[in-house]
């Protein structure tokens, strides 16, 4: 990709950011962003990329740091086992089997 490009997915994540922390965007960013997204898409597709290759690619690295999820199914699901285990109070723990 060159600069110009880069330049662009930098913006675009730029702008998934403030949505995702609920800040307002102008609509004329929101429609460059889109048209810019729709570019690279067409152009990823001559390598075989899909829509969805592209979408991971410019949105994860934005997006995969976020720690302020909601807490609907969706944000739940994503947790991991010591994301659990930090939520749960100090001596909260199961005790051992006693045949153990």
């Amino acid at each position: 990709m060159n600069q110009a490009g880069t330049i662009e997915v930098i913006k675009i994540r730029d702008i998934a950011l403030q949505v995702s922390r609920d800040q307002v965007v102008s609509n004329d960013a929101v429609e460059d962003a889109r048209l810019t997204i729709r570019a690279i898409c067409k152009e990823a597709s001559k390598f075989g990329l899909t829509t969805a290759d592209v979408v991971r690619a410019v949105f994860r690295p934005a997006l995969e740091d976020r720690t302020n999820a909601c807490n609907c199914p969706t944000c739940r699901s994503r947790s991991t086992r010591l994301d659990l285990d930090e939520l749960r109070p100090m001596g909260d723990v199961a005790s051992p089997s006693p045949l153990a």
